[in-house]
């Protein structure tokens, strides 16, 4: 058994209605206990991220039905154990300081609670949850589909299953990874069965769940989402509506539509989805409400590599923007627990053309500042690595800003470096290094790059490929790299707009210091206008 799945519960608490008397029972809850010795045993493992949010032990795998109830944030997540996934459940008010609950939903036998979303369905005073999930075995093999849960207690720890339990949109006889060479299935449905997203538009509830087409001729397949739609409040009964993206002109070969999330982005919809060929992705584009019609005009990628992130939970903050956060698997084993969540982010639309996905941290982490050092007017000596003296360690943010005129041709940041380069992690800003904007007179296309191919001396260590994202910006535009280091994690945001991450895992214990270097194609010497550095504190403290 793997070390990770230690962490399993089979009988579900019933906790009491009011707030008062809810915190009253998690003060002596079991589960609540436990978690605290996990936490407690795990606590100082050398890659184990101190900021970032991970269950407290065992395997952690997408994050699911991220919403705000009653004044608080709600995070929802696989957690694995003895061969079971439950849904955790963790709780913050700020997005920055996070606690466990007990596990939300437990599946209707010893199976599993797959991927799916939330929505809030203020006029019964409940959060809906949908979601992917065996719900029994019988001779034909296991049962599956969608199973939907309600709760509308004020910490979300009591949820009545909808239908018993049972799968509300059930299976369609065939599973979602049925190979293109498989035999028909006869009367089989029109849609496929995969996780759920849910929400509820105009007094109708309507479910899209991923999944995918095959190309006519190749027989790959290509991402298809299918919508269907229910006008009872009792969620049971759901009618097939249609294929959801039957306008998608941004679709790849061998993309699926795994975890989708579907909601506004200022005056636009968003649908961020996960695909098990390239990861994580968005559409955005025109929806019509009236008859159900998505027609997506930019799309994008969140990573550009594979294993990198995986699956998206988001949800509207109604102010035009979205929370948005991700979970990020393990490149190097760990003892007793695997995976974490990133940074949560706030997402919209905007940037030079206005139709860019402008990513930005979605809380200030100031609160979590320990020591910190700052630096103003650095000259860096052209080509020549500068050290930055006092500023070193494996859990900070650090904050380098330099002036539109200041910013050289390219400004490499290395981080959890060894003295001598055996280990490092390199962060590479490369000015006006894309072409999608060139050719504009007021704006470039720049591009940043995080490489973590060195950052691990340890022969165990999976490397993949160099980080590369676009950053559009206008000419006159100061450039400011904001950097997240939480021991084995790595997250770049630039002006508020781009984002890059990975993992890392230093071994060893001097990979600590921070280096600039600048190049400028005349040879002359950079000035950095600002480094800003802060240790951090642990979120569990």
């Amino acid at each position: 058994m793997e070390p990770w799945r230690t962490m399993r519960y089979d009988e579900r608490p019933i906790y009491p209605d009011t707030l008062a008397e809810q915190e009253k029972a998690l003060e002596t809850d079991a589960q609540l206990a436990d978690f605290r010795a996990l936490r407690d045993k795990l606590e100082g493992t050398r890659h184990r991220p101190i900021y970032h949010f991970l269950r407290p032990d065992g395997y952690l795998n997408d994050p699911n039905g991220l919403c705000f109830w009653e004044g608080r944030w709600h995070l929802f997540y696989q957690a694995g154990g003895g061969g079971t996934i439950h849904w955790g459940h963790a709780v913050s008010d700020d997005m920055i300081f996070w606690r466990d609950l007990p596990l939300a939903l437990y599946p209707k036998t010893d199976e599993m609670c797959f991927s799916g979303g939330t929505c809030i369905d203020e006029e019964n005073h409940r959060v809906i949850a949908a979601h992917y999930g065996y719900t029994g075995y019988n001779e034909g093999g296991y049962r599956y589909g969608v199973v939907v849960a309600t709760s509308s207690d004020p910490l979300l720890l009591n949820w009545t299953k909808v239908n018993d339990g049972e799968a509300v949109i059930p299976d369609r006889d065939a599973p979602c990874w049925t190979p293109p060479d498989a035999p028909p299935v006869p009367d089989q449905k029109p849609y496929k069965v995969f996780d759920a997203n849910i929400w509820k538009e105009n007094g109708v509830y309507y479910i899209l769940t991923g999944g995918y087409d095959l190309h006519p001729v190749t027989k790959r397949r290509f991402r298809q989402i299918y919508l269907l739609k229910c006008v009872d409040d009792d969620l049971v009964h759901w009618e097939f509506v249609k294929p959801f993206l039957e306008n998608d002109t941004f679709r790849e070969l061998g993309d699926d539509g795994a975890c989708p999330y579907f909601l506004p982005l200022g005056d636009k919809r968003v649908l961020f989805h996960f695909s098990h060929r390239a990861m994580a992705k968005w559409l955005a584009g025109d929806y019509d409400p009236a008859t159900q019609t998505f027609e997506p005009y930019t799309a994008g990628r969140f990573t550009s590599g594979y294993q990198m992130m995986v699956a998206p939970s988001a949800f509207p903050c109604g102010d035009g923007e979205a929370a948005l956060i991700f979970n990020y698997p393990e490149w190097l084993g760990n003892d007793g627990w695997y995976g974490t969540m990133g940074l949560p982010r706030r997402v919209s639309l905007g940037g030079v053309w206005g139709d860019e996905l402008i990513q930005k941290p979605f809380a200030d982490l100031s609160p979590l500042y320990d020591k910190s050092t700052s630096i103003s007017d650095l000259t860096l000596a052209n080509a020549k690595r500068t050290t930055l003296d006092g500023v070193e360690g494996d859990a900070f943010e650090l904050d380098v800003t330099v002036k539109a005129d200041n910013i050289p041709s390219t400004l490499e940041i290395d981080l959890l470096r060894s003295p001598n380069g055996e280990e490092s992690t390199t962060v590479t800003f490369y000015k006006q290094g894309g072409g999608m904007y060139a050719i504009l007179p007021h704006a470039s296309d720049s591009v940043i790059q995080l490489d973590v191919s060195r950052s691990s001396s340890d022969a165990a260590f999976k490397k993949h490929p160099p980080e590369i994202a676009p950053v559009p910006a206008e000419l006159d535009e100061d450039l400011k790299i904001q950097i997240f280091v939480d021991k084995s994690i790595v997250e770049v945001f630039v002006n508020d707009r781009a984002c890059v991450s990975a993992r890392a895992y230093p071994v060893r214990e001097d990979s600590r210091t921070v280096a600039l270097t600048a190049y400028d194609g005349e040879g002359r010497d950079s000035v950095v206008d600002r480094v800003d550095f802060h240790t951090m504190k642990s979120i569990w403290e």
